[in-house]
C-alpha cells in the first residue's frame, strides 16, 4: 500500500499540498480541482458568443420567412390563374345553362379560390409571427443598457 504524505497544517489547500508532495491529482478531491481550475470567460468572448447565437437565430428565421414568402407568391400566381379561368368560363356564351363540364370546372375553381384565400391569410399570419419573433430575438440579445432605453421611451 503506497504511503501518502500528510497534509501540513500551514497548507490549507489540499491541491497545492498534493503538488508539493508529488501526489497524483486523483488523490485531490474533485471540488478542489474545480476551485483551482475555474476561470470566467471574458466579456468579449461572451458578447461574441451571444452575437453568433443571435445571427444564427435571425438567419434561420429569415430562411423560414423566405420559404413562406415563396409559397405565398406561388399561391398568388395560381390564384390569379384560377380566377382568370373562372372569369372566362362565366363570360362565355351563357344562355341560362352551362355544359356540365364547365359547371364542374367552375365549382372546382370556386373551391380552389376560397381555399387559396384562406391559405394566403394563414401565410400572412405566419409572416407576422416570424417578423415579431425576429424582433423579439433581437431584443433578447440587446445589451441591458439598450433595453432600459427602449423601455423608457
Amino acid at each position: 500500500m503506497p504511503v501518502r504524505a500528510l497534509r501540513r497544517i500551514d497548507e490549507p489547500d489540499s491541491f497545492q499540498a498534493c503538488r508539493r508532495h508529488q501526489l497524483p491529482e486523483s488523490a485531490v478531491p474533485w471540488h478542489d480541482h474545480a476551485m483551482v481550475l475555474f476561470r470566467a470567460r471574458s466579456k468579449d468572448r461572451d458578447r461574441s458568443s451571444d452575437q453568433n447565437r443571435l445571427a444564427t437565430l435571425v438567419r434561420h428565421i429569415g430562411e423560414v420567412r423566405s420559404g413562406v414568402v415563396r409559397e405565398r407568391r406561388g399561391l398568388e400566381r395560381r390564384y390569379a390563374d384560377t380566377v382568370a379561368v373562372a372569369a372566362q368560363l362565366v363570360d362565355t356564351d351563357y344562355d341560362g345553362e352551362r355544359e356540365s363540364e364547365d359547371e364542374a370546372q367552375l365549382v372546382r375553381a370556386e373551391a380552389d379560390v376560397l381555399y387559396a384565400r384562406q391559405r394566403m391569410a394563414e401565410l400572412d399570419r405566419q409572416l407576422d409571427l416570424l417578423d415579431g419573433l425576429a424582433e423579439r430575438v433581437k431584443i433578447m440579445f440587446e445589451p441591458p443598457e439598450e433595453l432600459k432605453k427602449r423601455r423608457q421611451s
